[in-house]
């Protein structure tokens, strides 16, 4: 089973749609493969986002304002004025069938965008906690796999050229010595199926890793820090590029390097 396959019939086999013999191959690939086991988990952390979303009734004034909507909206010649602002807006006993049209297109344009708002929502929330599994994920995998850094070196002035080129944005590679985080070097790396720089950074025998890569999005995110399988991890988003910092080094200290290196970023 390739990862190309399992990609296609992902949505398929985590819905219960496939045959067992299909379902035991691409459950032994994404057993072995941490790409496509990562992916595997983005989708179901969706999911399960999406099906815990909360659902409200919609409230009397929301109903107000449907009514007075298709009143403005649908109102065919011949047919009397709409109800004046002061009037309770109540339809008659017996609607004609325009207002019986208009009512029920106008509640299901409503329906639509709440729903849409809410799955929005949850949709975000999740893609947060899928991209914080995949950096631990491929902070985890290079610490094991000893591919950790490709360039070695604690001189900035050589990082950065080599990086420049591999990569279709200009990384920054600040210097933070003075704040405890020495620089190791760096080495190329995908996120979200996109290319990134790894930076590789030490707190005493902590490595840290920043990963950056492009962003789809031109709206800057605030810093998050959360906690991940034990191993913290701070993301946050400026200039078209995303960030995410990971560390089995305290919370407390992740934070202080993420927030070090979007002051020297901002100079």
């Amino acid at each position: 089973m390739s990862c190309v396959r399992t990609r296609q019939m992902l949505d398929g086999w985590l819905d219960g749609e496939l045959d067992a013999g299909t379902s035991a191959e691409l459950s032994g690939h994404a057993a072995q493969c941490p790409e496509c086991s990562v992916l595997k988990r983005e989708r179901e952390t969706l999911r399960a986002t999406l099906r815990a979303a909360p659902r409200f009734p919609a409230p009397a004034t929301l109903r107000r304002a449907v009514q007075a909507a298709a009143e403005a909206a649908v109102t065919p010649a011949g047919a009397p004025p709409p109800l004046a602002p002061s009037r309770s807006l109540t339809w008659p006993r017996s609607p004609s069938w325009w207002q019986a049209i208009a009512l029920a297109g106008a509640s299901a344009v409503c329906a639509v965008l709440v729903t849409l708002t809410v799955l929005r929502a949850s949709s975000d929330e999740g893609g947060q906690a899928a991209l914080r599994e995949q950096v631990v994920a491929r902070h985890v995998a290079a610490l094991a796999s000893r591919r950790l850094i490709e360039v070695a070196s604690s001189d900035r002035h050589v990082v950065k050229p080599w990086l420049l080129g591999k990569v279709d944005f200009a990384p920054q590679v600040p210097d933070l010595a003075a704040q405890g985080f020495a620089l190791d070097g760096a080495r190329l790396d995908q996120v979200e199926g996109k290319a990134a720089v790894a930076l590789v950074y030490r707190l005493r025998e902590h490595p840290v890793h920043l990963f950056v890569w492009r962003s789809a999005e031109s709206r800057d995110a605030a810093l998050a820090l959360v906690t991940v399988r034990g191993f913290s991890v701070a993301t946050w988003s400026a200039g078209g590029l995303h960030h995410a910092a990971v560390s089995d080094a305290d919370a407390a200290e992740v934070g202080r390097f993420a927030r070090a290196l979007q002051a020297a970023n901002a100079m």
